[in-house]
């Protein structure tokens, strides 16, 4: 059986003074975590591993990440946008971690990553949250110019791995319904564990019936 092993408030004290900082972003109650949380962190560091490979396989630069944690900080106010439904509503996006990746010709792109378990249905008729409300809030992320003020880019890609075709073809449908939404990116785990993120062809869009690579 694999161990997991967390910090204490020795360990942070200690990681603190090493680096001679004055505060540590550390409380005990982040040693609460649950299986769910876990899962969910593993499928995030499995992500991490496989673009950090590929971009040394192509000789990309990763010139910037910014992990869950960060973003919580960073994107700290409501964004306003529409539901499904047409009503105004507020709402923060968190995404699972952020990339600024520069390739062997000197471009550069916007990357977040948003690995989605299927916890949450695709579309609600009702007011509960729904994947369509995370692209409507990156849309609105977009179209409000806030992505543009805090990351000083005109645009982005979010790239999402999930749980299997069933799902990316029901994300895939979801992202079609909503107009101006097409910088999503869709895959699964399986394809994310045996491939090459940015090289190989695993990757779906709306409004596309094969797929493509990133750096098609």
């Amino acid at each position: 059986m694999p161990l997991i092993y967390v910090l204490d408030e020795l360990g942070a004290k200690l990681i603190r003074d090493r680096e001679g900082l004055s505060k540590l972003d550390w409380k005990s109650t982040n040693n609460d975590i649950g299986l769910l949380f876990l899962e969910h962190m593993k499928l995030v560091n499995d992500f991490r591993i496989g673009i950090e490979l590929a971009s040394k396989k192509h000789g990309y630069q990763i010139l910037k990440h910014i992990t869950e944690a960060e973003l919580k900080r960073l994107h700290e106010y409501p964004l306003s946008y529409t539901d499904e439904n047409g009503k105004q509503k507020k709402s923060r996006l968190i995404p699972d971690g952020y990339y600024l990746i520069e390739d062997d010709n000197g471009d550069v792109v916007n990357y977040f990553v948003e690995i989605d378990r299927a916890t949450e249905t695709v579309r609600s008729e009702k007011s509960y949250r729904s994947f369509t409300t995370k692209i409507l809030l990156y849309r609105a992320f977009l179209e409000s110019g806030e992505f543009t003020k805090m990351y000083g880019a005109p645009n982005f890609r979010v790239l999402v791995v999930t749980i299997g075709d069933t799902r990316v073809e029901n994300l895939i449908w979801s992202t079609e319904q909503i107009e101006n939404a097409d910088f999503f990116c869709f895959t699964t785990l399986n394809y994310l564990n045996q491939s090459n993120i940015f090289e190989d062809k695993i990757w779906g869009i709306a409004n596309e019936e094969e797929l493509f690579s990133l750096i098609d």
